[in-house]
């Protein structure tokens, strides 16, 4: 070491982890079960029977379940769990969602309803008309038309990917 000169020697070591942010879930409207009533005088009664869904506890007031009647039903997100917007139910400010479920207000209950099965399409019939343009090979050709390249469609994507990353961890900064 010679006089006037200083050494100096610094470390530093920094670890960065990703936020977990919330898994996030939609309501399902709870089901209306049908089934005979012990209560003389009445031949069925009506339950309620919430759906099984990750990450939500579902509530409702059982003493308001009978026919006729309009029960409002509350889920409930578990922690690290977030609610997402679904039909027929209304998100609140602190993270829970209510909706109503309708009980048929009859002498008999309603008969059960079959799964909807799509029926097949019907073959499409073929065209004597010759096709107007033929498709090409070449992706740059078909693009021209549309007046879009490649590129830009890249970078549309990627400005969206980018911008929903920042409204993500801008939420997360907040909570």
């Amino acid at each position: 070491m010679t006089n006037g000169t200083a050494t100096s020697r610094a470390e530093l070591e920094n670890e960065w982890r990703a936020p977990k942010l919330p898994t996030v879930v939609a309501p399902l409207t709870p089901e209306v079960d049908y089934g005979p009533c012990e209560e003389p005088g009445r031949e069925w009664e009506a339950h309620l029977v919430p759906v099984p869904t990750e990450g939500i506890t579902y509530s409702y007031d059982e003493a308001a379940v009978h026919p006729g009647a309009a029960v409002e039903a509350e889920a409930t997100a578990l922690p690290g769990y977030e609610l997402a917007p679904a039909p027929g139910w209304d998100v609140r400010e602190d993270g829970s969602a209510t909706t109503t479920v309708t009980i048929e207000a009859s002498e008999r209950p309603p008969e059960p309803q079959e799964p909807y099965d799509d029926p097949e399409p019907a073959p499409a019939e073929e065209s004597e008309e010759p096709e107007a343009a033929e498709e090409s090979d070449d992706d740059e050709e078909a693009l021209a038309e549309t007046g879009a390249s490649a590129t830009g469609l890249l970078a549309i994507a990627t400005g969206l990917c980018i911008g929903g990353v920042t409204i993500l961890s801008n939420r997360w900064r907040r909570t």
